[in-house]
């Protein structure tokens, strides 16, 4: 059995701009591990803003850790070994992704099964993808939704909170072109509770699917009045690994927003499961505009855990320039099936051939 770890470095296709950053590109670290003639696949790619750790500090892990992580591969229960592990040293959330994603595909191919039945026994058939839209670049929105309803899209997301007369504006004008269209906003934490409650209120008529994220200082009673003061749904999104308390919001909320390279371990996202169950709260999983690696684990994932009525935000491959496979996971009118999720698919000579070997 062999570890091989690559470190990448991904431009975006333009720079994006998210909650006050520029993301110019995308760094982070494969995984992949060959044993019996089978190889094994896992990505760590931190996003700054979101994640705790940063990607300078992987590096020097690896490389100390390599060996441990392969020992524990080599058991008869990586998964336990992993947990163990996790428990008695801190680990880097990025990194437990991708050691559980290793682990996880190694122990279903042991088992004979696909890694979404493998963790939840059944999944969903298929799972529907949200399109990104951006409203305040020259490009026409009209056009990017003409182009995604064509490719079988139903729902798209529109980040909103820098310039709101023109988003309210261009969200008019396409829910009166597309009526039938999910539009769902993201807010990034832009507006005070006041500025949240005005506009939530002014976008109701347009009947938007939910709002991430509208609060500034989030806290249990500012999104219960904001609850109260307007009917568009509430989700949370980086609240959940910036907030320590951030539970105490679900109460409050519709929807779950759960990007596991920023969470971690696999375990760790069950429990999170447990606690939306507990509020009534629907999972939406979305990538972390990481490589093709960590999408496919993600659609694993979204299959056995995410809500079968909204669509997911794993239809970010197009955002990079460059790519492992930019097809992958495979969306077909919108939409990724179960069926269709295959790691054998990937190419590991084409990730030792864009990505510099640490290990």
């Amino acid at each position: 059995m062999k570890l091989a770890c690559y470190q990448y470095q991904l431009p975006f296709n333009e720079p994006l701009k998210n909650s006050g950053r520029i993301y110019y590109e995308r760094k982070g670290i494969i995984f992949v591990l060959s044993s019996s003639g089978k190889k094994y696949y896992g990505e760590a790619a931190p996003l700054p803003g979101f994640s705790n750790e940063t990607f300078e500090q992987l590096a020097p892990v690896v490389t100390s850790q390599h060996q441990q992580w392969l020992n524990m591969l080599s058991s008869p229960s990586p998964l336990k070994q992993l947990q163990n592990y996790y428990k008695a040293r801190e680990t880097a959330p990025s990194l437990q992704f991708a050691l559980d994603s290793v682990a996880t595909q190694l122990e279903a191919q042991q088992a004979g099964k696909k890694i979404s039945t493998f963790l939840f026994g059944h999944t969903h058939s298929k799972i529907t993808v949200n399109g990104l839209v951006p409203l305040l670049q020259e490009a026409s929105p009209i056009t990017a939704i003409q182009e995604l309803t064509r490719d079988g899209f139903n729902t798209v997301k529109c980040k909103v909170g820098r310039n709101f007369k023109r988003e309210y504006e261009q969200l008019t004008r396409i829910r009166y072109l597309f009526p039938d269209l999910r539009i769902r906003v993201d807010a990034n934490r832009a507006w005070t509770l006041e500025e949240a409650a005005t506009r939530l209120k002014t976008l109701e008529p347009i009947g938007i699917e939910y709002c991430e994220e509208p609060l500034r200082h989030p806290s249990p009673s500012a999104y219960d009045k904001l609850r109260r003061e307007t009917s568009v749904p509430l989700a949370l999104d980086e609240s959940v690994n910036i907030e320590p308390n951030w539970a105490d919001l679900l109460d409050s909320c519709s929807i779950l927003i759960l990007k596991p390279m920023v969470i971690g371990s696999f375990s760790t996202l069950f429990t999170i499961r447990q606690q939306a169950r507990a509020t009534g709260c629907k999972i939406v999983f979305t990538s972390s505009l990481e490589s093709s690696i960590g999408r496919m684990i993600t659609a694993a994932l979204a299959l056995g855990m995410g809500a079968s009525d909204y669509a997911h935000g794993l239809a970010t491959g197009s955002v990079l320039s460059e790519d492992f496979a930019s097809n992958l996971p495979n969306i077909h009118s919108g939409s990724i099936r179960a069926d269709e999720l295959d790691f054998g698919t990937i190419n590991p000579t084409l990730i030792a051939s864009k990505a510099k070997t640490i290990r």
